[in-house]
């Protein structure tokens, strides 16, 4: 009588990320179950993979690349009518008459929190 023994070959469950990580990829790690803030937010893997790889305690990814930062330049218009001033911001780029107005305003935004970067006046 023959026993044919197999054994089961699956792949760590880390695999592809262990992969990348060797090939020079940037790891990130942060705990699931933890109540503390901080240790919520993503941070650079230390490169030891060891029980919290395992036990579900940890989550791991290969760190996104950066948003790019948005542009937006703007055209200021004040207006005065009777006591009131109102100053309004706009994106056209053509005055009433139909000619192109140069933008007096470039704004640069945080491509990944969309928070305000910079502010440039023309």
């Amino acid at each position: 009588m023959k026993i044919k023994l197999e054994a089961e070959n699956k792949p760590h469950k880390h695999a592809e990320l262990i992969k990348a990580w060797a090939d020079g990829a940037e790891i990130e790690t942060r705990w699931l179950n933890s109540k503390l803030k901080d240790s919520q937010l993503w941070h650079k893997f230390n490169g030891e993979w060891g029980v919290e790889c395992e036990d579900g305690s940890r989550e791991y990814r290969i760190k996104p690349e950066p948003k790019p930062d948005v542009v937006t330049y703007h055209i200021n218009n004040y207006f005065e009518i009777g006591e009131f001033s109102i100053m309004s911001s706009s994106l056209e780029w053509i005055d009433e008459k139909g000619k192109p107005v140069r933008p007096q305003l470039k704004v640069t935004w945080d491509g990944e929190t969309s928070n305000l970067k910079d502010a440039e006046v023309l």
